[in-house]
């Protein structure tokens, strides 16, 4: 019984609220995010990005769960933001932080 009603409901719930696509935005952060961890290899847990369209400027924050990896990660900033701006039509500005969780 339940198996006939998902069948009809389903089609009607996703007319009515259609998932969203994927902007622009999106995809160029997700772009970014994947060549900061497959390509350009940086050791990171997670990572913010911030798009500021009026100064073509992307704001990178890559978060460590500890100091010792973020004072890794700090010799390095300057090569990621060379590399990214060779890679991307951005000025970049990278920064390292530790996440408060722990």
């Amino acid at each position: 019984m339940f198996g006939i009603y998902n069948k009809l409901i389903n089609p009607i719930l996703s007319w009515i609220f259609p998932e969203p696509k994927e902007t622009k935005e999106d995809r160029l952060i997700r772009v970014m995010g994947e060549y900061l961890k497959l390509i350009a290899e940086v050791p990171f847990d997670d990572f913010n990005i911030k798009i500021h369209d009026k100064e073509s400027l992307v704001e990178i924050h890559l978060i460590y769960d500890t100091w010792e990896r973020t004072y890794l990660c700090i010799k390095q900033e300057h090569i990621i933001e060379r590399d990214m701006g060779n890679m991307f039509p951005y000025g970049f500005i990278v920064n390292a932080v530790v996440s408060n969780t722990n």
